[in-house]
């Protein structure tokens, strides 16, 4: 997209409502998935990227806080390929530099937003599966996705600014999706409901600030103070698993 307002984009943390799965999470890993995005270093051109989710349940678990450069939800950041675009790329943030002669980086889209910031779609580049819409088989009408494997490629996620968002809201970003040619039907619904987000970097627009709750009440006031801060709603390119020739999108 373009008219892309970086700053905006990460003033605060993103729920993911709905995504597909990839390489690097699975259905059994989409409970209270969050994304939250920083400045590195307070400035620069790098923003570094905070996946988080439980595994297996809600309030179950950790994802997000791998051990080792090459780890699943290692330390990852991104980078704005071009000014005022959604056009990013994600990979670990030790490879961002004039010494890595490969291009190991991951496309991260920002295909859309709300107007107010408040809603975003994701894409891990651009969308190469073809299916089949089975809704006008008579014109073999199609449409197409990202791969559901791997990590360069994949994702696709719907992103809203309260844990919980509605109906309403989730229908707008799939129908923005349907209009631009880019399948739904492999969007799978993240549990938010009932989640604390205990141990999760959580960020208010308000406070601009990472909170790290410790405990399930400190990371109950975060999130209240998150759905306040926002009034009506934090991902690979959510994302994460790295190799030395793969890396992230994130959400």
């Amino acid at each position: 997209m373009a008219n892309f307002d970086l700053d905006q984009y990460i003033a605060s943390t993103w729920y993911v409502q709905k995504q597909q799965v990839n390489g690097y999470q699975k259905p059994e890993d989409l409970f209270c998935v969050t994304a939250t995005y920083n400045k590195k270093d307070g400035g620069g051109e790098l923003v570094e990227v905070s996946n988080r989710a439980n595994e297996g349940a809600i309030n179950k678990g950790l994802q997000g806080k791998g051990k080792g450069i090459f780890s699943s939800f290692s330390s990852l950041c991104a980078k704005q390929l071009e000014d005022n675009t959604g056009k990013l790329e994600v990979q670990p943030c030790f490879l961002f530099n004039t010494f890595n002669p490969f291009d190991t980086a991951g496309p991260y889209w920002v295909i859309a937003v709300g107007e107010q910031y408040d809603w975003a779609i994701i894409s891990g580049g651009q969308p190469s599966e073809v299916i089949s819409d089975g809704k006008d088989e008579k014109d073999g009408s199609v449409k197409c996705t990202t791969k559901e494997s791997g990590t360069n490629g994949s994702g696709l996620w719907l992103f809203t600014r309260e844990p919980v968002a509605s109906d309403a809201k989730i229908q707008l970003m799939e129908s923005k999706l349907e209009a631009m040619g880019v399948s739904t039907s492999k969007l799978l619904s993240v549990a938010q409901k009932g989640c604390t987000y205990e141990g999760m970097q959580l960020k208010s627009a308000k406070t601009a600030k990472i909170a790290e709750p410790d405990t399930d009440t400190e990371a109950t006031k975060d999130t209240e103070a998150t759905k306040d801060t926002e009034a009506t709603d934090d991902t690979g390119p959510t994302t994460t698993s790295k190799t030395a020739n793969e890396s992230n999108p994130a959400s």
